[in-house]
């Protein structure tokens, strides 16, 4: 996947912070041929996490990312959840990534 900038890290650090607040351990992941920027997980739950930062494009920019990995669910590929966070005005609009596309998640942040 595509690596990140300075802003972009910011938000993966933002992000891994939002998590362990919450209860979850997070782990960035490092390397050229990543899937997640993090993975988090819980007694109960294992996700793993694409972090993005935008200022003007929504998920719909972010298209060819959901079909890639879209297909690591369908094939079963990742053994926990996937979630794609865009921080995006100031405020995270978060997604989990299913089969056929990725559908906005409200409430909780996990």
């Amino acid at each position: 996947m595509n690596t990140i900038g300075k802003a972009g890290r910011t938000a993966v650090y933002t992000a891994i912070s939002i998590l362990k607040s919450s209860g979850y351990i997070a782990e960035k992941v490092t390397g050229s041929s990543r899937k997640f920027d993090i993975i988090a997980w819980n007694r109960d739950k294992l996700i793993g996490f694409v972090i993005r930062r935008s200022r003007t494009k929504g998920i719909a920019g972010y298209s060819s990312l959901i079909a890639e990995l879209a297909g690591l669910v369908q094939k079963q590929l990742f053994p926990g959840e996937i979630q794609v966070w865009l921080f995006q005005s100031y405020e995270w609009k978060r997604y989990q990534v299913l089969p056929g596309g990725a559908i906005e998640i409200s409430g909780r942040l996990v």
